[in-house]
């Protein structure tokens, strides 16, 4: 068993526990970034005079109506924009706010010592290195991708201070695959999940014009009905 102090701890620890099987799945990387993500403000912005240009700016990110996997996808352009030097022009024309993003990458690094800390993470495996990166250099098994070769021996603790993906290749084997991060996500929020319970179609009107169909609801485990706050894809 494993203890955490969480009184000593200087952010919010429950997302990181919460997602913990990525690390037993290994796709531990964009668990983190939803994680992380559900510890801050959306890093999606909508100046008033310009909420349509950012609605669908957020759109263009939709992925499965998932605000978790919209943001998963948001935050990898912001990564791939910001590896080459286009982090600001990103940021503008998606409205999406930097220093957030900035911060999602900070708490990452944050959740990955946690996990070290209580054992769901193996230094061994070179867990503060790029996972991506690490495939460009021919890196295999997870290792290779450190500092002084294989277990990630001389890596300094907390990896770089600008660096955004973590778990090295080890961890992040499976980070592809969506069905299985979707998974995760799901035992992760359980038992704060939804059933999506169609509506029966209308009946047709006497004047023979059809009637709109009413929208599905949502219901959870109490067989509740739930409502989703009004920025939600």
């Amino acid at each position: 068993m494993f203890v955490v102090d969480c009184f000593n701890l200087t952010f919010d620890w429950w997302p990181s526990t919460r997602f913990a099987p990525g690390t037993i799945f290994r796709c531990i990387d964009p668990t983190l970034t939803i994680a992380a993500g559900l510890s801050f403000r959306s890093p999606f912005v909508a100046p008033f005079e310009k909420r349509e240009e950012a609605d669908k700016a957020r759109k263009a990110f939709a992925v499965g109506r998932s605000d978790h996997l919209t943001l998963l996808k948001a935050f990898d352009g912001w990564v791939a924009a910001k590896a080459r030097g286009a982090e600001r022009q990103y940021c503008m024309t998606h409205y999406l706010s930097a220093n957030a993003m900035r911060m999602i990458a900070q708490s990452k690094r944050q959740f990955v010592d946690l996990l070290l800390e209580i054992g769901f993470l193996q230094a061994g495996k070179d867990v503060y290195v790029d996972h991506k990166a690490s495939v460009g250099r021919g890196a295999r098994d997870g290792r290779g991708g450190g500092p002084r070769g294989a277990g990630g021996r001389g890596q300094r603790r907390g990896g770089h201070s600008n660096q955004t993906s973590f778990g090295g290749v080890w961890y992040n084997a499976n980070s592809h695959h969506l069905p299985l991060v979707k998974a995760v996500l799901c035992a992760g929020l359980y038992p704060n999940i939804v059933r999506v319970m169609p509506e029966p179609p209308p009946r047709p009107s006497r004047d023979g014009k059809p009637k709109r169909p009413k929208p599905p609801k949502l219901k959870n485990r109490e067989d509740g009905e739930v409502l989703l706050r009004l920025p939600s894809l």
